[in-house]
């Protein structure tokens, strides 16, 4: 079994990935349920539908600010960057696939940056 760091996994998020462990692995620091517990494993492995895409926060980061700074918006469909005027649609499922957009995308934002 592989074992990462905090700062790769954090990476690894940041990048859309979705960590996973084996079903038969302890998880560290959690006590393991015990057996009148009401609570199912599959309902502890869904995450909340409000917490935003890590890549999305990932983007927020690197623009250093709000997504109104540059006009950005999130996508269901379509190509991984979409111009709609002077705003930018982006769709992240496509944008983890596609590296050519990814590099459009940072140099964008380095661009747009306050610093």
């Amino acid at each position: 079994m592989i074992s990462l760091s905090s700062e790769q996994q954090r990476l690894l998020q940041g990048m859309g990935y979705t960590l996973l462990r084996r079903a038969d692995a302890p998880r560290p620091g959690v006590a393991e349920p015990q057996a009148d517990d009401a609570t199912t494993p599959a309902a502890q492995a869904q995450p909340e539908a409000s917490q935003p895409h890590p890549l999305w926060l990932q983007i927020l980061q690197a623009l250093g600010g709000p997504a109104e700074r540059a006009d950005l918006y999130l996508v269901d469909r379509g190509p991984a960057l979409q111009f709609d005027g002077p705003r930018l649609g982006l769709n992240l499922d496509a944008l983890r696939h596609d590296a050519d957009a990814k590099r459009r995308l940072w140099q964008t934002l380095r661009a747009l940056r306050p610093d």
